[in-house]
């Protein structure tokens, strides 16, 4: 069991490393259906290179075309394994076992910086 650590709700943009993906493996209350808002829980952590801030796209594959961006990901917590993080943006609805990709925060969507800072 791991005890309970709060956690800031300040989360400061950081770089992830260019070639992190990861793997939605399950949600917070087991929740089927993952849209915008829904904590989720991924495949790789710190020794990755996945921390805090970092942020990811959704990755939809499909069949004889390029993959097709369905959303985006903010990392809130990160061990050494795993890593917690948030849909902060959703354009259809999917489930676990998608795929995500890292991004930089200067490659994410203008009303993405509409974010709250941390001040």
């Amino acid at each position: 069991m791991i005890t309970y650590t709060a956690v800031s709700p300040c989360v400061l943009p950081t770089s992830p490393p260019r070639s992190a993906e990861a793997e939605v493996l399950a949600t917070k209350d087991l929740v089927q259906i993952i849209g915008q808002f829904t904590v989720v829980y991924l495949d790789r952590g710190k020794e990755q290179g996945v921390n805090r801030g970092n942020l990811f796209k959704v990755i939809k594959e499909r069949a004889g075309l390029p993959p097709l961006t369905i959303g985006y990901a903010l990392v809130l917590d990160s061990h050494n394994d795993t890593a917690t993080a948030v849909i902060v943006e959703a354009k259809e609805h999917f489930s676990t076992g998608i795929k995500l990709k890292a991004i930089p925060w200067h490659s994410a969507p203008r009303y993405l910086s509409a974010i709250r800072s941390c001040t």
